[in-house]
């Protein structure tokens, strides 16, 4: 039996393939959770395009290969036919001339049913790329227009905020500034590991992405805004596995100061931030 959010997400899917222009009629109430369906729908996507990217790379690699392993072969048949066609070499040299060509000749089929493989191969890569690329735009542009359709709600998350992570009980302060939908800021965790977050607000989720300052990209927050908008719980996924932490677990935050963020750009020493920043 489908769910409400199944039955969305189809829906969210036929639009992404109709023409340009077209527009999906929902109450407001129903934007936020179509906006997540069709966002999560472009990540998914943009999995795929990346898997199917990496495929190909090693297509024209094994590509390449092939038309060197190719023009090789043809080189050594054409030393061969040159040495056959002089006609100075004696009855056993010729013998074991022919042979050779015999040799050069199979192998020559053998790597030219190869490339044919590679050539059809590359054209089925090719189209799956386009179709991909063709549906991520399409679905980013959908996202746009239905975020450009929400009712504004101000900055909702904009402030200081005293987050906590388990299962490691690892405490920390994070520096978040929204501008529309979207979200920059820093952090400040105990231990001193620190970064930089970018993610989005839609409705009431949130989503962070962290890079850390040494490790780079490292962990994916989501949250729900709760009591009136001054906490948040939800869940984290951690992408960097090394150093032995968990790879997931739960994470909550409550809002001690709604000014602005330190920008994320900023060196110093922000104001209230903990030592060691």
């Amino acid at each position: 039996m489908k769910t409400k959010t199944d039955v969305l997400l189809l829906t969210l899917l036929v639009l992404a393939a109709a023409p340009s222009g077209a527009q999906m009629v929902l109450p407001d109430e129903e934007l936020d959770e179509a906006i997540i369906a069709l966002s999560t729908q472009a990540t998914i996507e943009k999995q795929l395009l990346e898997d199917d990217r990496q495929r190909y790379l090693q297509h024209i690699r094994l590509r390449r290969q092939a038309n060197l392993s190719l023009d090789r072969l043809y080189s050594q048949l054409d030393t061969a036919y040159g040495k056959l066609l002089a006609g100075d070499i004696s009855a056993d040299e010729a013998q074991a001339l022919q042979a050779q060509l015999d040799e050069i000749e199979g192998d020559i089929q053998t790597a030219e049913a190869q490339a044919r493989q590679l050539l059809e191969e590359g054209w089925r890569l090719r189209e799956r790329l386009r179709e991909r690329g063709m549906r991520l735009s399409l679905l980013a542009m959908h996202v746009d227009e239905m975020r450009g359709r929400l009712p504004s709600r101000g900055e909702t998350v904009n402030g200081t905020w005293q987050a906590r992570l388990l299962p490691m009980d690892v405490a920390g302060t994070f520096y978040l500034r929204q501008r529309g939908t979207l979200l920059e800021g820093q952090y400040q965790m105990q231990g001193g590991r620190h970064g930089s977050f970018t993610g989005t607000v839609i409705g009431d989720h949130v989503t962070l992405q962290q890079i850390d300052a040494s490790y780079g990209k490292d962990s994916t927050f989501y949250g729900m805004l709760k009591d009136g908008n001054e906490r948040i719980e939800g869940t984290w996924e951690s992408i960097n596995l090394s150093g032995g932490r968990p790879g997931f677990g739960t994470w909550s935050a409550v809002r001690t100061r709604e000014q602005p963020a330190p920008s994320a750009s900023s060196e110093g020493q922000a104001e209230g931030q903990p030592e060691g920043q």
